[in-house]
């Protein structure tokens, strides 16, 4: 079965809640637009599930344009405005007997609410203990280093990747650092100086990076979702997906069904995807579990279902951009991209509708082309009208950096 919406997913009387809780978190992205933005990831493939999201992702300029280019929103959204309004909402659906699909362990809410306890989202997702669910042939050679001992730091030997070991919510690679020279090393050791305990993390020289999708039905049982390769800056940070002419290998998806199946067996049900390498002899290695929804799920819902519509195999890339301007000004800069249907919104961000502070404008969007080079084509006419994101290296730029990188 091929799923396509997360009411085909996730049990009646449960909802998703996915404002990040915590203040102050310290390794995934806290600034108020963002939190507040990411509570719409999930929006165009929600079917008729009930989610909680924010008022500036739900603005009628944004829901037109998404509404336009064919993307399907879901039918049963309740909007909050204030953090709050979203806490009064939590607690409303918890009373009337819904249980809470957490997309960030919680800080309040009521354990005998919550589909899947905190603890267990702790535990899953702590970095530390990919091992266990993974098994550890199938993980980087991992240290642990003890920062509090300044005996540990000459041990750290370059190239390596470090990696916080905690239970707060993380995400977006805020809690990695990949450091190829001393100075990369020197600038994380100094930017992780409060953390006590770091995981350093064998360098693997990758040819692929997938983020492989499973859904955890609530039998338990274990259904693939989708996969795509991982876009990355080259300090760790994720900026987006690729859907291209591959297909991860089926070493590759039988390790991720393995660890879709350890986070069953330890009581996780839901959306959840997986980081995986592979070198390259072809050897696959887990370098981070999401049980959580990621943000590539809409991407990879969407796509899926306009592929079934047309039965067409397009190449396509998931940006996460940005304008400092309205909406709706952002929208008119877009337009070409959006009436020719190479650019397509999985979800929008108006502050000023929001109520929120002033700040930029921001979008998800589908980069679609029958090839890699038509994608980065189109980049640079998005990036031409002001719009802000990360692009693709192209394959001079890999070689480029490659030949920097021995210097």
């Amino acid at each position: 079965m091929m799923y396509q919406t997360l009411d085909e997913i996730y049990p009646r009387d449960t909802f998703l809640a996915p404002r990040l809780a915590h203040k102050n978190a310290r390794w995934a992205p806290s600034d108020t637009h963002s939190v507040e933005f990411m509570t719409a990831n999930l929006i165009a493939c929600a079917g008729n599930y009930p989610m909680l999201v924010h008022k500036a992702a739900m603005s009628p300029k944004g829901l037109d344009i998404m509404d336009r280019c064919g993307v399907d929103i879901g039918s049963a959204i309740e909007v909050y405005e204030t953090p709050d309004g979203y806490d009064a909402a939590f607690k409303r659906r918890h009373l009337d007997g819904e249980k809470a699909i957490l997309v960030f362990p919680a800080v309040n809410e009521p354990g005998e609410g919550l589909q899947v306890e905190s603890n267990c989202l702790e535990f899953l997702n702590n970095k530390s203990n990919i091992a266990q669910l993974a098994g550890a042939d199938n993980v980087p050679h991992q240290q642990l280093i003890d920062l509090v001992n300044s005996a540990d730091r000459p041990s750290i030997k370059t190239p390596i990747v470090l990696k916080i070991a905690t239970d707060e919510p993380n995400a977006g690679g805020l809690d990695v650092a990949v450091c190829r020279k001393r100075r990369q090393l020197t600038r994380a050791l100094k930017r992780f100086a409060e953390v006590e305990t770091l995981i350093a993390e064998q360098f693997i020289e990758a040819t692929h990076n997938w983020c492989v999708q499973f859904a955890v039905l609530p039998d338990g049982t274990s259904r693939e979702i989708g996969s795509s390769q991982q876009i990355c800056m080259r300090n760790g940070i994720h900026s987006g997906n690729l859907l291209a002419d591959e297909r991860p290998s089926s070493e590759v998806m039988r390790l991720a069904r393995s660890v879709a199946e350890a986070g069953s067996r330890l009581g996780f049900r839901g959306l959840c995807g997986f980081d995986i390498l592979t070198d390259y002899r072809g050897k696959p290695y887990v370098i981070d579990l999401n049980f959580r929804p990621v943000s590539s799920a809409a991407f990879v819902l969407e796509m899926q279902r306009r592929k079934m519509r047309t039965k067409s195999s397009q190449f396509a890339r998931l940006a996460f951009c940005k304008a400092d301007a309205s909406l709706e000004e952002t929208i008119r800069r877009c337009r070409k991209g959006f009436d020719e249907g190479w650019l397509i919104p999985l979800a929008t961000f108006d502050p000023e509708y929001g109520g929120l502070d002033p700040g930029p404008a921001r979008l998800r969007v589908v980069i679609v082309g029958d090839s890699r080079k038509a994608l980065h084509e189109r980049e640079r006419s998005l990036a031409a009208c002001g719009i802000e994101f990360f692009r693709m290296p192209t394959r001079w730029d890999t070689i480029r950096q490659n030949i920097l990188a021995l210097f």
